[in-house]
């Protein structure tokens, strides 16, 4: 569903100020977690009806690691609008 003005229907994503900071501080070119993050931004920013709820408005959605990609598994609360997908929080999770 293609929302008016947005191309191909993509939401805008805001990062919560203390998401910024956990991506300054977490993010190396060794563990890849800035480019699993841009790949949870791309995600949501197109299906964020794929999260679950858990707390009135807020979501929760696991993107999961990438061995091919040697990229992390993400865990993240967000909310999200007709135009704007806000996350609120996100966590490295650990897989084996």
């Amino acid at each position: 569903m293609a929302i008016p003005g947005y191309p191909d229907g993509f939401r805008n994503v805001v990062r919560e100020k203390r998401v910024k900071e956990w991506l300054r501080k977490r993010s190396t070119s060794e563990n890849r977690v800035k480019d699993a993050f841009l790949g949870l931004e791309w995600n949501l920013a197109r299906e964020p009806d794929d999260g679950m709820c858990i707390e009135d408005e807020r979501m929760a959605y696991v993107q999961y690691a990438d061995p091919v990609a040697r990229t992390p598994s993400l865990w993240a609360v967000y909310t999200f609008d007709e135009r704007t997908v806000r996350i609120i929080s996100v966590k490295v999770v650990e897989t084996n």
